[in-house]
């Protein structure tokens, strides 16, 4: 479920981390081909919802995971991680304060 905007990111809440994984999966293979390549961070927390949206800390942390990828990058955090353990492959870690680790796309979903 989109939940906001800000400039050309959009902020989405998935039920469960399998089912960030698998739309961040079909993201990137419907632009694959595209004139654009996009970003996509994958974090799981507990946010406050307020009227203006969600905020707090964990909305803090997938905004500096987010500012250490590249387009076609997925960026999992470590609580995402956990949470898809096996579900995802061919990860790297990235030296952030944050543990985070960015997804080889070309096999996203596959063992």
């Amino acid at each position: 479920m989109e939940v906001g905007t800000r400039g050309d990111a959009f902020f989405v809440a998935f039920a469960r981390a399998s089912d960030a994984v698998t739309a961040a999966a079909e993201a990137q293979a419907a632009l694959a081909d595209g004139p654009v390549r996009v970003r996509i961070v994958l974090h799981t927390g507990k946010p406050t919802l307020t009227d203006a949206g969600y905020v707090g800390i964990d909305v803090h942390r997938a905004t500096r995971i987010a500012a250490a990828g590249q387009g076609g990058q997925v960026l999992l955090s470590q609580a995402t991680r956990d949470l898809v353990d096996g579900e995802v492959h061919d990860l790297v870690a990235l030296p952030l304060q944050q543990p985070a680790l960015v997804l080889d796309t070309r096999r996203l979903g596959r063992s």
